[in-house]
């Protein structure tokens, strides 16, 4: 060997087993040659492109892997350890590396329908307070960064249509809308008293009364039926016939107009007009 000549990886490895006090015999080196006949052992991981891995297309075992599990189960880096892992991760050749959309697109439909190790697993509530200190204050990767207006347009753009709170775009179905009525009706609900509500107030604070209310507003197109106001503001679904008087029209839309506020006022029913007056003596 040549003065400033680099020894091959299966040469260093047969003089590791040779140092160990493990002398190799003829069937031994000749099964090794085999194995390692076309393989590149510097480059034992495939990180080069175009040269060979010793493990590709290879998988350990089902107990294989639980050995692995088993034997790595509580073990804690130490801090030198976590040190030369971050060092290890600072590479030149790993720095900048990005996946292409491509190959995201391809990794997206791979895993499509496989259950991830943390499907179906529930965290305590240990872990998770765990997980929210970690990420907290200066420890989150978050800190003293600011989103860029691409990204902040991005996150605009993915929650359009889409809310958590009452009377924005999200909307239940009817149906479901019904059966979370049903699941709060009367006793059910945590605000139950025992019935002292009146039955006017409860009939409009119904679903079936919203759904009636809606219908109305829907075949009108949200407009004034009489001074054709649409311009946004408050719109009422008024009863041609009187709620009051006639029980059997109150979910009837042939018997409902959208009137605007100021409309609805000049109307002969509205508020305590339609009352007969009575005296009251002392």
């Amino acid at each position: 060997m040549k003065k400033g000549e680099k020894m091959s990886r299966e040469l260093r490895l047969k003089l590791s087993l040779i140092k160990k006090g493990i002398p190799m015999s003829e069937e031994q080196k000749k099964k090794l040659s085999i194995v390692l006949k076309g393989k590149n052992l510097g480059n034992t991981w495939g990180f080069k492109k175009g040269k060979p891995s010793l493990f590709k297309g290879k998988k350990h075992s089902f107990a294989t892997r639980q050995k692995i599990i088993n034997a790595l189960k509580d073990r804690k880096l130490t801090e030198e350890h976590k040190r030369k892992i971050g060092i290890g991760n600072k590479h030149p050749r790993l720095k900048h590396w990005k996946l292409s959309e491509e190959h995201k697109k391809k990794m997206s439909e791979r895993m499509k329908g496989i259950n991830t190790w943390t499907k179906g697993i529930k965290m305590s509530k240990e872990t998770k307070d765990k997980i929210s200190k970690a990420n907290k204050g200066e420890k989150s990767y978050m800190f003293g960064k600011k989103k860029t207006e691409e990204t902040k347009s991005k996150i605009s753009k993915s929650k359009k249509g889409i809310s958590t709170y009452k009377g924005a775009h999200w909307k239940l179905s009817e149906e479901s809308r019904r059966k979370i009525s049903e699941a709060q009706k009367g006793e059910k609900c945590h605000w139950w008293k025992g019935g002292i509500t009146p039955i006017n107030k409860a009939i409009r604070s119904s679903l079936e009364y919203k759904l009636w209310r809606e219908a109305v507003f829907r075949r009108d197109k949200w407009t004034c039926v009489w001074c054709g106001y649409n311009k946004g503001g408050i719109l009422n679904a008024d009863h041609i016939k009187p709620f009051a008087y006639y029980p059997e029209l109150r979910f009837a839309i042939d018997n409902g107009r959208t009137l605007c506020i100021h409309c609805h006022r000049k109307t002969d029913t509205y508020g305590a007009k339609n009352n007969k007056k009575q005296s009251t003596t002392f």
